[in-house]
């Protein structure tokens, strides 16, 4: 056994482990070889069975795996490989055509700290439109009772505020998470789309729903370039330019 945790027989074979020696011990997406024809290629392990993909579209016979890996963590970018593309102009044009929002975003970071958020129908009137919450009256209530409980907690970990509004409300609102901590500071990072989409992120999903395990991981690697970027002189100007 090697001193991290893995066989010896995966460290020698570059992290593949034969599948005489054994399966998986977590489900999740791995790379692995496969026959007929042979080549390397993602499938998803589950209560001891392969499937093409997360949605288990189609299941694939064991004998047609000779030898898995763990996934290589996804390409993010980083300080020093991956800059946005941004004309710097054309931003600008944009906030001023935005201006409306801009105001929005204004009003919510200065009012967030002079007024009970879980109380206050202005601040989450004007919080619900600039951020597009589509959710219902029990819901909002919730979220916005758990905002205020944030704002007296700074230091509110992302994954288990995560946790606790899941356990309300039944489902998992990264996005909307985020912005609740983005708001309560500012040196967190946003979650959403956009985000994903520039930095090649793509959190698995299983029957249309997100896996926590995933989130967590997207957030740090998020939160990672994130404090990372800030440090480029390009950031510092793009800041100082208010973009």
């Amino acid at each position: 056994m090697a001193e991290n945790g893995e066989n010896k027989s995966a460290v020698d074979n570059d992290g593949w482990t034969p599948m005489w020696e054994g399966k998986p011990k977590k489900p999740g997406s791995y790379l692995v070889t496969r026959v007929n024809p042979k080549m390397t290629t993602a499938a998803f392990f589950e209560d001891g069975k392969w499937w093409s993909d997360a949605l288990h579209e189609r299941m694939w016979p064991s004998y047609m795996i000779i030898a898995w890996k763990p996934m290589p963590a996804p390409y993010a970018g980083n300080a020093a490989t991956f800059v946005p593309d941004v004309d710097l102009k054309a931003a600008v044009e944009v906030l001023k055509r935005r201006e409306r929002d801009v105001e929005r975003y204004a009003y919510i970071m200065e009012q967030v700290w002079k007024v009970d958020v879980s109380q206050d129908e202005d601040f989450q009137r004007v919080f619900n439109a600039f951020y597009r919450v589509r959710r219902d009256e029990e819901w909002r209530k919730i979220y916005f009772e758990m905002f205020e409980k944030v704002k007296q907690n700074p230091q509110s970990r992302f994954d288990r505020t995560l946790e606790e509004l899941s356990v309300r409300v039944g489902t998992l609102e990264p996005s909307f998470v985020s912005k609740m901590l983005a708001t309560v500071d500012i040196n967190e990072p946003i979650w959403d789309a956009n985000v994903l989409a520039m930095l090649g992120l793509k959190p698995c999903k299983k029957s249309g729903k997100y896996r926590p395990d995933d989130i967590y991981d997207c957030y740090n690697t998020i939160n990672h370039w994130y404090y990372e970027f800030k440090k480029l002189p390009v950031a510092k100007k793009w800041i100082k330019k208010g973009i």
